[in-house]
């Protein structure tokens, strides 16, 4: 198999097939290579927008580099491909500054709104920060959230994590009580994500298991963000003790962390796992490891059923890791259901009636 290093290229690979599934495999570990988002452009060009989708929703967790930035715009110019202006949107603000006129050009007023309210937050103190995040989800904890709302809560997120201290963020994470503002509780686990807070990351796989499930969710998205083999280690000691809760979480956190400890922990699961949902969970996240350990143990789930994985996404990605290998004559399995790890997002119309908007995940 190809290491980690040498996946990217295979995100123009002929198939979507091969290239969703690596693009997937970026995704869910918040890759930091700035050469990802070129590629889904180019991929995008190469093989029309719908064969893309996947992709581009994808990569809104790519980091944009100057390039890159300048490829999406020029992209949004010809084509406007679903997502590339969330990405626009979401740029790191060094290389947005001193762009206003093109980005102006460019851009619905919704994008350009969110950069300058960005820009806006990038100026605030700390304590201006944390009174408007706390105030903006009490807010929501008393009616659904409207348009950009979750948005700017990522915003200031996004602000604090650049000028708090490490020791304050973590104080307030570990101080926080059931009893604290619903939508607080997981927007400070998911700061801890932002800032890669690693040393909270025992307390973090604690909140895998809780019944707020938002909150689980978040420890699972700053788990993996942080991605280090302590968090691997700290579940591997906790999982057979765990709630069926619990250990659906910290699969889904395995499926994310792409390190050679978390694939082999997934393979001694896939042993010692009798719950044939939570077995087809393990099977699901080692086919987005890529190893040959791996491939072994989904053929042998594919000729010896075991759990509720279902056969027909284990012949995909045995297609895929033939690919990989670069086996001859490997035999496309048919599409017969949008594959399912596709990210849904919702879509919200610019209320100015521009025609532009923005996607988030639903």
């Amino acid at each position: 198999m190809p290491p980690l290093a040498r996946l990217e290229p295979f995100l123009l690979h002929e198939s979507s097939m091969v290239r969703d599934s690596v693009g997937f495999h970026f995704f869910e570990s918040w890759s930091n290579e700035e050469e990802i988002a070129p590629l889904v452009l180019e991929a995008c060009r190469r093989y029309g927008e719908e064969a893309s989708l996947n992709l581009l929703s994808f990569g809104c967790r790519f980091p944009l580099s100057s390039r890159s930035l300048l490829e999406a715009l020029r992209a949004l110019t010809q084509s406007r491909p679903p997502f590339v202006e969330q990405w626009v949107s979401m740029a790191p603000l060094s290389l947005v500054k001193g762009r206003a006129e093109l980005l102006r050009s460019v851009l619905s007023p919704r994008a350009i709104a969110r950069l300058l309210r960005r820009m806006y937050f990038d100026r605030e103190t700390a304590t201006e920060l944390w009174r408007r995040l706390e105030g903006l989800c009490r807010k929501l904890d008393s009616r659904s959230a409207e348009p950009g709302e979750r948005d700017e809560i990522d915003d200031l997120l996004e602000a604090l994590a650049a000028v708090e201290r490490r020791e304050n963020v973590a104080a307030k994470i570990l101080a926080l009580e059931e009893t604290a503002s619903a939508n607080l509780r997981w927007a400070l686990v998911e700061i801890a994500g932002v800032m890669r807070l690693s040393e909270l990351g025992d307390s973090l796989v604690d909140l895998l298991g809780v019944v707020d499930e938002p909150v689980a969710r978040a420890a699972v998205q700053s788990l993996a963000r942080i991605g280090s083999p302590s968090i691997v280690s700290s579940i591997g000691d906790r999982y057979s003790a765990g709630s069926r809760r619990f250990r659906r979480f910290a699969l889904s956190l395995l499926k994310a962390i792409k390190l050679e400890s978390s694939e082999s922990l997934l393979r001694d699961l896939a042993e010692s796992e009798s719950d044939p949902a939570l077995r087809g969970r393990i099977f699901d996240a080692l086919r987005f490891h890529f190893t040959e350990k791996s491939e072994m143990l989904l053929r042998t789930e594919l000729e010896h059923p075991s759990s509720w994985m279902i056969p027909e996404e284990i012949q995909k990605a045995l297609f895929v890791f033939a690919e990989l290998r670069g086996v001859q004559g490997a035999r496309e399995p048919a599409e017969e259901r949008e594959i399912y790890f596709h990210i849904p997002f919702d879509w919200t119309e610019d209320p100015t009636g521009s025609g532009g908007g923005s996607f988030r995940p639903s």
